[in-house]
């Protein structure tokens, strides 16, 4: 198995770069930061999103 992570390309972002991309994406009224986690293979940053009424 390779440690090398396929797929994934450009440099690392930080927290309110992953906030707006994450809230642009899925057209959210309201984002709330719930953490960095570094256990799984690719470290990630989670959000509740609200999204808004169609």
């Amino acid at each position: 198995m390779s440690a090398e992570k396929k797929g994934l390309t450009g440099d690392n972002i930080d927290e309110e770069k992953a906030k707006q991309i994450a809230k642009e994406f899925a057209g959210a009224e309201d984002i709330e930061a719930k953490g960095f986690s570094e256990n799984g293979d690719i470290p990630v940053y989670n959000f509740d999103v609200k999204v808004r009424k169609r």
